[in-house]
């Protein structure tokens, strides 16, 4: 056994694509000790397309691409004079990792509950259907992804051995 300071650690992480909002700068106040950082609310969509379910993580935002991709959100779908509008609906795809329930107490008296987590990229972005952001990987030709994709077996449904 070797003295190495290398840990293990597993990632847990979220992918799929949903909706942006309540994009916001989160400030410290004087009495407290923090950096301020970037959150927003994503509406993850689950499900067959006639009947989605909507999954909301309140996420920190942690990659340095997605930092710049909110920031830039915020910057511009606060006014009428820049490209983007409040209701613009913004879809992406997304990586979330560390997600976690989170309860929270609502104005009705009762507990709401949403996930947590932390938005580690942005694949793609949409405004109103139109691309905005393509991924900054590097570009693949088409051979080149048939090449990488394993070849799948013949699905064999269970049959009853009785």
């Amino acid at each position: 056994m070797s003295n190495s300071n290398n840990e293990n650690y597993f990632n847990l992480v979220t992918s799929g694509i949903g909706y942006v909002s309540r994009v916001r700068e989160v400030k410290p106040k004087s009495h407290q000790k923090f950096k301020a950082f970037w959150a927003c609310t994503i509406a993850g969509l689950n499900g067959p397309e006639d009947d989605v379910v909507t999954r909301y993580y309140d996420v920190t935002v942690v990659g340095n691409d997605a930092k710049e991709v909110i920031e830039y959100f915020n910057n511009n779908c606060k006014t009428n004079e820049s490209d983007f509008k409040k209701n613009d609906k913004i879809l992406v795809g997304f990586n979330i990792g560390d997600a976690y329930p989170h309860q929270y107490p609502k104005d009705d008296g009762t507990t709401g509950v949403t996930m947590k987590g932390r938005l580690l990229s942005l694949k793609w972005a949409k405004v109103n259907g139109e691309f905005v952001l393509e991924s900054k990987a590097e570009d693949k030709t088409e051979a080149e992804d048939k090449e990488e994709t394993p070849v799948q077996g013949e699905f064999i449904p269970a049959t009853d051995a009785a």
